[in-house]
Parts: C-alpha cells; sequence; structure tokens
C-alpha cells in the first residue's frame, strides 16, 4: 500500500509544489482553496502553479498579492486550450472542462520536478498536507483515493467503463512526474 505509514519518506524538496487548474471565473475558489492550504501549511514553503486558459490580469493580481502576504509562490501558467479541442467535452462528459485536461501536461510543465499535489480548486485544506506530500510513490504513477461507491457506480455507468475498471477521485492526486515522464504519459 503506497498510502501507508510504512511506506512513507523524506522528499528531497523541503517545497511542496502544489498545481491547480482554474478558468478566470474559478479564480475566487481558487483563491479561497489556496489560502486555507497556506493558512493550514505555514511551516511550510509552498510553491503553487494555476493552470489556466484565461486568467484576467486584475486575477492574477489577486493572487500575487496572497502570495506576498503569506510568503509563498503563485504562478499561472497559460494553457493553450486548442492543444484538447479534440477531447471529449460535454453530453456523457458534461462535467469535464477543458482545465480538467491540463493536469495531463504536468510531467512537462514543471520538468524540473519529481512530484506535484493536483488539488481542485473548490476544496478547503484543513490540514498540514507534509505526511501526503512525503508519501512513497516509488513503482507508482500517483497516490490517489477511490470515489465513493455511488459515484464510482454512477460514473464507471456514464463513462461506459467495466464493472472492473477502476475509477479514482480525479480532485486531489500525489503525481509521480518522474515515473510519468519516463513512461512517456502525456505522449500516450
Amino acid at each position: 500500500n503506497p498510502t501507508s505509514p510504512a511506506n512513507t519518506c523524506l522528499n528531497m524538496s523541503k517545497t511542496i509544489t502544489i498545481v491547480c487548474a482554474a478558468s478566470d471565473s474559478y479564480a475566487p475558489y481558487c483563491g479561497v482553496m489556496l489560502t486555507s492550504l497556506f493558512s493550514s501549511n505555514r511551516n511550510h514553503q509552498i510553491e503553487c502553479f494555476i493552470l489556466s486558459g484565461d486568467m484576467r490580469k486584475d486575477s492574477r493580481q489577486r493572487f500575487s498579492q496572497l502570495a506576498e502576504q503569506f510568503g509563498q509562490k503563485i504562478t499561472v501558467v497559460d494553457i493553450d486550450k486548442e492543444i484538447f479541442s479534440k477531447l471529449p467535452i460535454g453530453k456523457r462528459f458534461s462535467n469535464i472542462s477543458y482545465e480538467a485536461y491540463f493536469r495531463l501536461l504536468m510531467p512537462s510543465l514543471l520538468s524540473d520536478r519529481d512530484r506535484a499535489l493536483y488539488l481542485d480548486c473548490d476544496m478547503i485544506i484543513k490540514t498540514d498536507l507534509a505526511e501526503l506530500w512525503n508519501t512513497n510513490l516509488e513503482g507508482y504513477a500517483l497516490a490517489a483515493v477511490q470515489d465513493t461507491l455511488r459515484m464510482r457506480k454512477k460514473c464507471i455507468s456514464r463513462l461506459g467503463f467495466g464493472a472492473n475498471d477502476g475509477y479514482f477521485h480525479s480532485g486531489m492526486g500525489l503525481y509521480n512526474l518522474q515515473f510519468l515522464r519516463q513512461f512517456e504519459f502525456e505522449k500516450k
């Protein structure tokens, strides 16, 4: 089990790398999530990357002020939505936006990092993330949790997956970027 306490290890990086994706209309929610993250993790250096296809200048300024207020780092990374124009959005995939696909670019966008913690913008962080951050990922692409049984059944059916196919909650995941690069994840 990659998430058991016996399999935790100290990560070489002292900085926790957070990735989230947000359209400009989700910037306020992202700001609330980041405020809760910074408030609950004051003893850690955090570097946050917000992947966006349309972040306005005033939203970027608010994120700069938030980072300065907590002594942390926030970078808005511009993503061209056209990269994902052929992927499913709408109909059966009505809950998937372009921003949901942006995390797929993390291995190349963060090419100098071994791992990143992806967090959806609709979360409130109430605890220290060190234990999660230090989860041993050796041999695994990511650490994630299964979605609720009700949601798994609903989503597996809606997406046309088999009954035995896995399904995890995509709103939070600790990604092994080094593993994903070696696996040529983005190409596949």
